[in-house]
């Protein structure tokens, strides 16, 4: 963790990961120990970015917007599945996979147009509920 310590500071822990997360070069990819770190709690937050954070009712990403346009279900995310410059930029190396079933192509399309639901797979609502139980924890731990 000492590279952690090394590369970013700030005041309270969401700042130093937004600024271990956008330092130059990206060292923090080269740390086993930070990667471990980071991954369930990125995770869990990119779930929750692409199931639940909306503007008008829709999915705030642009991607995901398109896709559940066209009837498909967010399917799984991919941990440092895109080490790219741009990759690492736009979304710290995690990529989605979008799934289109035929048999629910319409179905799904027509829910997301209508109340703006998105379909997405059982491990994906799982780390949602992971996540929206941490959030309760934390504000649980913060009241007392």
């Amino acid at each position: 963790m000492q590279l952690a310590k090394d590369i970013a500071t700030g005041k309270n822990g969401m700042e130093v990961m937004l600024n271990l997360l956008t330092s130059a070069n990206y060292k923090w990819t080269d740390s086993p120990e930070l990667l471990s770190a980071l991954k369930s709690p990125l995770m869990r937050l990119c779930a929750r970015y692409l199931l639940r954070e909306k503007k008008r009712g829709k999915a705030l990403d642009s991607v995901a917007n398109f896709h559940l346009q066209n009837g498909a279900m967010v399917e799984r995310i991919n941990w440092m599945a895109d080490q790219s410059e741009k990759g690492l930029s736009q979304s710290g190396g995690i990529m989605v996979n979008y799934v289109y079933r035929l048999e629910n192509i319409e179905e799904y399309a027509q829910s997301y147009f209508s109340t703006g639901h998105i379909n997405a797979s059982h491990d994906l609502l799982t780390m949602l509920r992971r996540e929206q139980e941490y959030m309760v924890l934390t504000q649980d731990r913060s009241i007392i």
